[in-house]
C-alpha cells in the first residue's frame, strides 16, 4: 500500500535526505550482526544521512547495541524497531532505500532475501553462497565479510542513486518471474 509506505517512510526519517538501511533478523551471531554493528560507525563518519533501522531482537540484545552505538557516537543514527507481525514487515521493506544482509556464515538460504526481492529494494549482502542462490549482481551488492568492506559497499550503494533504483526493479522482477 503506497500510502502506509510512505507514512512509514516519514515515520522512520529524521530528516528528507536520510537513507534507510534496513536488517531484519535475529541477533544470532551467524547472522552477522556484530558485522552489522561495527560497520556502522564507518557508514555513518562518511554519510551522516544514512539512518539504520533494525527489526527484530530482544531487549537485552537491542540495549547493547544501543550501547556499543552510544560509544561510537552513532546511536542518534540507528532505530530498533524489535520484532514487528510479519504482516508489517512488507510496510518497512518497502519504506527502505536498502536492505541489509550481512550474513557471515551457514549454507542455508535467508528466507527473508525473498522479503527483500519482493520489496524492490538493493541489497547489500555477504559474499557467501547462501545469499548466492538468490541473490546477483543484478538486485545486490556484494561485501566482505569485514567491517571495513561492509560499509564500503553500503556507501558505494548510497552514493549511487541510479544503481539502486536499478537494482531494486531486477529485484521485483526477479521476485515475478522466478520465486512468485
Amino acid at each position: 500500500d503506497p500510502d502506509s509506505t510512505m507514512a512509514t517512510k516519514e515515520k522512520l526519517q529524521k530528516s528528507p535526505d536520510d537513507i534507510l538501511l534496513t536488517y531484519v533478523g535475529s541477533f544470532a551471531v551467524y547472522q552477522g550482526v556484530d558485522l552489522l554493528f561495527n560497520s556502522i560507525p564507518l557508514v555513518v563518519r562518511e554519510h551522516p544521512q544514512a539512518r539504520f533501522i533494525v527489526i527484530g531482537g530482544n531487549e537485552q540484545e537491542i540495549k547493547e547495541r544501543k550501547q556499543f552505538l552510544e560509544k561510537h557516537d552513532c546511536r542518534t543514527n540507528v532505530d530498533f524497531i524489535g520484532k514487528v507481525p510479519p504482516d508489517e514487515l512488507p510496510v518497512y521493506l518497502a519504506a527502505s532505500d536498502i536492505l541489509l544482509s550481512p550474513r557471515i556464515s551457514g549454507v542455508n538460504t535467508p528466507l527473508k532475501l525473498l522479503d527483500y526481492l519482493k520489496a524492490g529494494k538493493p541489497v547489500v549482502a555477504t559474499e557467501l553462497p547462501c545469499n548466492r542462490q538468490i541473490l546477483d549482481e543484478s538486485c545486490a551488492a556484494f561485501a566482505g565479510t569485514d567491517p571495513e568492506g561492509f560499509a564500503a559497499t553500503v556507501i558505494k550503494l548510497i552514493d549511487n542513486p541510479a544503481a539502486r533504483e536499478r537494482m531494486g526493479k531486477h529485484a521485483r522482477e526477479k521476485t515475478d518471474s522466478l520465486y512468485n
